[in-house]
């Protein structure tokens, strides 16, 4: 006997069956059909948008990560 959980569970499964492969369908689809100068104008945009918020780093982070494994215990 299935509890309203497990009902509702295999009822949500067996949506993701039938929804999914169309979902991925219409992504592929949007894939195809994309702008790539507009792709690469609205990713230049947002690369834009970060490099004004977000100040550079004086490091790439792998003098700290150095750091951080020499304190650990070799063996």
């Amino acid at each position: 006997m299935d509890t309203p959980d497990t009902t509702r569970l295999r009822a949500w499964v067996q949506n993701w069956k039938v929804v999914g492969p169309e979902l991925e369908r219409l992504r592929h689809q949007k894939i195809r059909n994309a702008s790539t100068p507009e792709s690469i104008q609205l990713f230049d945009l947002a690369f834009k948008a970060a490099l004004r918020n977000t100040p550079p780093r004086i490091s790439s982070g792998l003098v700290e990560f150095q750091r951080l494994l020499r304190k650990l215990p070799r063996k």
